[in-house]
């Protein structure tokens, strides 16, 4: 991300600007994952201790804007067993339970098999 910065600490917020989040060729081939390039012109972001503590992770509230990008799921292959595994998770300590989550401005391009 470019710049960070704390706009309203007195209500827990963090707001990220320029946020890029890539996953190339290179590191979804190693692991049977989605290939990932996405832009993020701001992302506020509203922390909770008491649900960290809670085991519901940090992150409370996402609001982005300006989300823009492409998930390219066509090097993803699902056999019989890690279907099986990911229909019966179960939520883990450190999973994030988001309270609320917020998009505006959004143009996502999703390829997939």
């Amino acid at each position: 991300f470019e710049s960070a910065i704390i706009p309203k600490w007195s209500k827990k917020t963090i707001r990220l600007r320029n946020v890029k989040v890539v996953r190339d060729v290179e590191a979804s081939k190693n692991v049977n994952g989605t290939q990932i390039y996405i832009s993020i012109d701001q992302i506020d972001v509203k922390i909770s201790i008491l649900q960290l503590l809670a085991g519901q992770g940090l992150l409370k509230e996402l609001k982005l804007y300006g989300l823009r990008g492409t998930l390219d799921k066509r090097t993803v292959v699902w056999n019989e067993e890690d279907q099986k595994k990911w229909r019966k998770r179960k939520p883990q300590r450190g999973d994030f339970f988001l309270q609320k989550l917020k998009i505006k401005d959004m143009s996502l391009t999703i390829h997939q098999n």
